[in-house]
């Protein structure tokens, strides 16, 4: 009987010697992964950290040239009307632009009619 039982046993002892064989392998795996992604959570954790300092010295210039321009008179609200006003002064001057040519083509226009097939003023009777 006992001889019997080791037989039950023994597939069930190597199956679970596998499994446990299985389960080291891929705890290993998983501690080198954790590993390797601590390491890169380091590296990307210094690059922030270099990120925020960078940021924080474009700031300080931004600053700085705020106060300048501040100390200049420079107004960004009076600036922002200039800039509206210079865009609508460029939409005039293309439409007269536009209308400029319009007369030209038409001037050139008559200036053909009034020619004569020599070259010539047309002769009119």
């Amino acid at each position: 009987m006992l001889k019997s039982f080791g037989r039950l046993l023994l597939p069930l002892q190597t199956e679970a010697e596998a499994e446990a064989k299985a389960a080291d392998t891929r705890c290993k795996h998983l501690q080198k992964q954790l590993a390797e992604q601590r390491k890169a959570l380091a590296s990307k954790q210094k690059e922030g950290s270099k990120l925020q300092q960078e940021l924080a010295r474009e700031q300080a210039v931004v600053e700085q040239c705020r106060s300048a321009a501040q100390a200049l008179g420079y107004d960004p609200t009076a600036a922002a009307g200039l800039e509206d006003a210079a865009q609508r002064a460029q939409a005039e001057v293309q439409r007269w632009q536009e209308r400029v040519d319009e007369l030209s083509s038409q001037l050139a226009g008559r200036r053909r009619g009034m020619l004569g097939s020599n070259g010539g003023w047309a002769q009119t009777a």
